[in-house]
């Protein structure tokens, strides 16, 4: 699975300044400054701020259950004169959502994403250093369960993206054999759930199990999903090119590469890579492959400091952040790779372009 060498860290709201018995909407001073109490998540400054420094500076009103509530600047009231290191903060117009379609129609998936983004909640704003995931923190993530002589493996991942559906990789339902559940909201892969049955599953027509081309498939599962903090739908990254952003790779598979034994994770790990270009990616693929391997456009490459999809780890999520909604964009379906962890990129199946057969499948 993903081979951690490095700490990852998570944004950490950490005050430094005793708080006062004020509450969400109330007015406040921060250092002179007018505000307006709100919750860390719904600051977009103390957002940026955690973003780069992992930390801040904000007054400390209250906190509503396990959230910060922060004295938020308001930002009309901004003094242009101030010089503190927080100041681009002001200045800097919100980025464009990569993500935005521009057409004046939204699609099914896009509509949907509006959706999924009014029920999330975050629940992860502190510092991790280690390889293990929070628990509700990819509350999309599933695992898929294979019956082997009685006994459940859970050997693919997948994403919910519906009450109905979920995204997976096709070659987990052609190589592995059919899997029959659905596991979802759990951290420990062991832990005690209500898996979900298997209803149907498709695969693309056009999947090349030589190739590796077009590797993803949909799952429906016989009872509708009940969504919850640990239970949420993740959209779907509907944009061609490659997220500038970081993202992030999930899954309960192989912690170390090797061939013998089963030393796969039972918590859910997690790591931070970044996109390759197509170019570039086939390139080295066609040399190590002797040119039996070609990467198309409708693949997705991405690598990390020694961190990487591994074993175990197949039709999880390649995913982003969608900015500070504390939602995810599914960018891609892990597919495989060369090794675990090493200098080579692994391979994604690239959602963005199979929306029209997703949305045809799953919101017809």
């Amino acid at each position: 699975m993903i081979d951690w060498r490095l700490f990852c860290i998570v944004l950490s709201a950490v005050s430094v300044c005793e708080g006062a018995s004020e509450y969400v909407g109330a007015a406040c001073s921060n250092s002179g400054r007018a505000g307006t109490c709100k919750r860390v998540t719904d600051c977009p400054p103390a957002v940026e701020t955690l973003k780069r420094k992992h930390s801040h500076d904000f007054k400390r009103c209250d906190w509503d259950d396990k959230t910060e509530v922060i004295c938020c600047p308001n930002l009309t009231s901004r003094n242009p004169d101030d010089e503190d290191g927080d100041s681009d903060i002001y200045k800097k117009p919100h980025p464009k959502n990569p993500n935005r379609q521009k057409t004046s129609s939204k699609r099914k998936c896009e509509q949907a994403c509006e959706e999924i983004k009014k029920g999330a909640s975050c629940v992860h704003f502190n510092i991790v250093r280690g390889e293990n995931a929070l628990q509700d923190e990819f509350p999309h993530m599933a695992a898929l369960g294979f019956n082997e002589n009685g006994r459940m493996n859970w050997d693919c991942g997948a994403s919910v993206i519906s009450n109905k559906f979920l995204l997976s990789a096709a070659h987990c339902f052609v190589i592995k054999g059919v899997p029959t559940k659905v596991r979802l909201g759990v951290l420990k892969i062991t832990s005690d759930a209500d898996d979900l049955d298997i209803k149907s599953y498709k695969v693309h027509d056009e999947y090349d199990y030589t190739t590796k081309h077009n590797d993803i498939a949909l799952v429906e599962v016989e009872q509708a999903i009940e969504f919850s903090d640990a239970v949420r739908p993740a959209c779907l990254y509907w944009n061609n090119e490659d997220p500038e952003d970081e993202m992030w790779i999930i899954g309960w598979g192989k912690t170390i590469e090797q061939d013998d034994g089963d030393d796969r994770t039972i918590v859910l790990q997690k790591a931070r890579v970044s996109a390759v270009s197509v170019k570039e990616c086939n390139s080295t693929y066609r040399a190590r492959s002797m040119h039996t391997r070609t990467i198309r456009a409708s693949q997705i490459c991405a690598i990390g400091n020694s961190s990487d999809a591994c074993g175990g780890d197949s039709g999880g999520p390649l995913q982003v952040e969608n900015g500070n909604t504390c939602s995810f964009s599914i960018v891609g379906v892990i597919s495989y790779g060369m090794g675990c962890g090493g200098v080579v990129p692994g391979v994604y199946t690239r959602v963005s372009r199979y929306i029209d057969w997703i949305e045809q499948n799953v919101w017809p």
